[in-house]
């Protein structure tokens, strides 16, 4: 740091350890640039919708009068995919359409100027909007949002949702009636009479006397006022 600009300076490299310094490398050398590129801007964001994101920046006014033009780096997030749009140096807000709806993406500036690309501004990282609209229904939007918002992942969450609900329901029921049936047949035989029995019972024996039946079988119904 701290070269003089526009001017050639020459760099060698030695190596040392504790018995001295080692053989000098090639001879290199370099000239200065008579200027330097542009810092970093400062980005911000301005507007977020379903496919495009609206950023606007600033840079130092010292180096306005050197920018040529700005690079916008667009990142989408967990993959290697980078897109790279120009703006003049007239411009300090610019958008970025053509996005995914729900689909996070990375944003960073540098500017340019005739001895080259500065520093990247700061990150900006954001996700775009849903896209709730008649697409929902046509199948157009699965396209467009993560596995986690498509429709065939709530019918499987709502499917196992219904069969966990209906095995809960018919356990409990298979549970209460088995109660039932256990209880019904505890109280039963508590709640009968006893049954009869016949040990240790006196039954005496007929026995067959004429005077109680043959005698009085031919007596007239109406004389029931003669002695017997």
């Amino acid at each position: 740091t701290r070269l003089i600009p526009n001017t050639v300076y020459s760099f060698v490299v030695r190596a040392f350890n504790s018995a001295g310094s080692g053989p000098a490398s090639r001879e290199m050398q370099c000239t200065t640039l008579s200027g330097d590129p542009p810092p970093a801007p400062t980005l911000y964001l301005v507007k977020t919708e379903e496919s495009m994101v609206t950023l606007s920046w600033k840079i130092p006014k010292a180096h306005n009068a050197s920018v040529l033009q700005y690079v916008l780096e667009t990142r989408r997030d967990y993959t290697d995919e980078v897109s790279l749009q120009h703006f003049p140096a007239t411009t300090s807000v610019a958008s970025v359409t053509d996005l995914e709806s729900s689909v996070k993406y990375s944003f960073r500036l540098a500017a340019y100027n005739r001895f080259g690309r500065g520093a990247y501004s700061n990150s900006i990282t954001e996700s775009t909007r849903l896209k709730f609209t008649n697409r929902f229904l046509s199948g157009n939007l699965q396209q467009e949002s993560p596995f986690y918002m498509r429709s065939y992942f709530f019918i499987v969450i709502i499917a196992c949702v219904t069969l966990v609900t209906l095995s809960i329901v018919i356990s409990w029921a298979c549970i209460k009636r088995a109660m039932i049936i256990r209880g019904r047949r505890t109280k039963l035989p508590s709640s009968m009479p006893p049954r009869p029995s016949l040990s240790g019972t006196y039954s005496p024996r007929w026995v067959h006397d004429p005077r109680v039946f043959d005698d009085n079988y031919d007596t007239p119904w109406d004389a029931s006022d003669l002695p017997r």
